[in-house]
């Protein structure tokens, strides 16, 4: 009685949702650092009014990964609810890490990635584009490999290290102004 008891009170106060989400986007950042072939990956970034997810640093460019995470089936893309806005969301967070990381990476292309979790996730196939942001679902260690290579190399492993000291700067500096507000 006190489990089921404690999961309606948690799912009452929306909390619930949050919780899984953020542990869905945990699991898919763990994962995205045991990919081979990548140069790094930067998680929770917090600009003001928008956060990324994660930031895939590798040999073709920087990937921009916004996750969500879907309790209501949707059999197709176009049916997802609020599809317009998270295009949006992540076409937002890949322009505000391409500012970010502008003055070490200039002509690094940084490509928005809307990663679909949950139970009730349409089932894309191969990544899609849609409205110039790559849509997939999420995936396997060998999935993400094979997405995540896709394009020629067009940086070097010492360059995408001074690329990410600007996210890494700003991950740990709102990470602490966030702590100390606490």
């Amino acid at each position: 009685m006190a489990a089921i008891a404690t999961v309606l009170v948690l799912l009452l106060d929306g909390s619930l949702l949050r919780r899984i989400g953020r542990s869905v986007k945990s699991d898919i950042g763990d994962e995205l650092r045991r990919v081979p072939g990548i140069y790094g990956v930067v998680s929770t970034l917090l600009f003001e009014g928008c956060d990324v997810d994660h930031v895939v640093l590798t040999p073709s460019g920087i990937w921009v990964l916004e996750v969500k995470w879907f309790m209501t089936p949707a059999d197709e893309l176009d049916r997802v609810w609020g599809l317009p806005g998270h295009l949006e969301q992540a076409r937002q967070a890949a322009r505000r890490v391409s500012g970010l990381v502008r003055s070490s990476a200039r002509d690094i292309p940084v490509h928005p990635v809307l990663v679909l979790s949950g139970p009730g996730m349409p089932t894309v196939g191969p990544p899609t584009v849609h409205d110039g942001v790559r849509v997939v679902n999420a995936t396997s260690r060998k999935g993400w490999q094979t997405l995540l290579a896709e394009g020629e190399a067009v940086w070097t492993l010492g360059e995408a290290r001074g690329a990410a000291d600007a996210p890494v700067r700003l991950r740990d500096t709102r990470i602490h102004y966030e702590s100390q507000r606490a």
